[in-house]
């Protein structure tokens, strides 16, 4: 099942304006009795809306299936290597790999799996390995700074010692 985690407080910020209707300057005008009567209407409109929960299913053939979880162990592995410069290598492979304009080497292997995905799970394959590719360029950045750092500019010359 693919479920999409709901943003924070989902249901308060969109039904923010009829939780309230205090603050609408037309409540005010109408008689007592037909404020009453639109306040029970909007307890009743709230209580069917916040128990509704709405599930995003992908539907997936045996093949489909098999494809997504092939591609979902191949990022695992490469989100656990310690060399980031060759991980960061793999994963532009990778994403290049799902383009259809690619601006670099291809990995035809993981290439081959992403096709067989549904097109919903390409497209968040392709943003998955966005972001990782961003992650692993702010941690290299990070490194280099760090590196700058140093005394002498030199990263080893606390092992020279």
């Amino acid at each position: 099942m693919n479920r999409f985690p709901r943003p924070p407080r989902w249901r308060e910020r969109h039904f923010s304006d009829y939780a309230n209707p205090s603050d609408s300057e037309m409540c005010f005008e109408l008689p007592e009795a037909e404020q009453e009567e639109l306040m029970l209407i909007r307890t009743r409109l709230l209580s069917r809306v916040t128990t509704v929960d709405v599930t995003v299913l992908t539907p997936r053939t045996e093949q489909q299936t098999s494809a997504l979880v092939a591609v979902t162990e191949i990022l695992d592995k490469l989100l656990t290597r310690f060399q980031k410069e060759e991980c960061k290598h793999e994963c532009e492979r990778y994403l290049n790999s799902c383009l259809s304009d690619p601006t670099g080497p291809i990995d035809e292997k993981f290439q081959s799996k992403v096709v067989e995905c549904t097109a919903d799970d390409q497209k968040k394959i392709k943003k998955k390995l966005q972001a990782m590719l961003r992650q692993l360029e702010m941690e290299q950045d990070e490194q280099k700074q760090q590196e700058e750092n140093l005394p002498n500019g030199d990263a080893h010359s606390h092992n020279n010692i």
